[in-house]
């Protein structure tokens, strides 16, 4: 199984019965938020560009104000 929304969401079933479902935030704050998870430190704009070949966020910072 496999959906997606444009640019925001994607949902995959990840084993062979479905009774696993991944959910993906494809939107760039997601995506950024993922990286920040992985990497654990800010991003530059060659690693975005590297990881996710498109424009990347005006801030690449791992931190953000709440």
């Amino acid at each position: 199984m496999l959906a997606a929304t444009p640019g925001r969401l994607l949902v995959i079933g990840s084993s062979p019965d479905n009774r696993r479902v991944v959910r993906r935030d494809t939107s760039a704050d997601g995506l950024l938020e993922a990286a920040c998870a992985t990497a654990g430190r800010d991003l530059t704009v060659q690693e975005w560009h590297q990881a996710a070949d498109t424009a990347p966020p005006s801030d690449l910072s791992c931190t953000r104000a709440p």
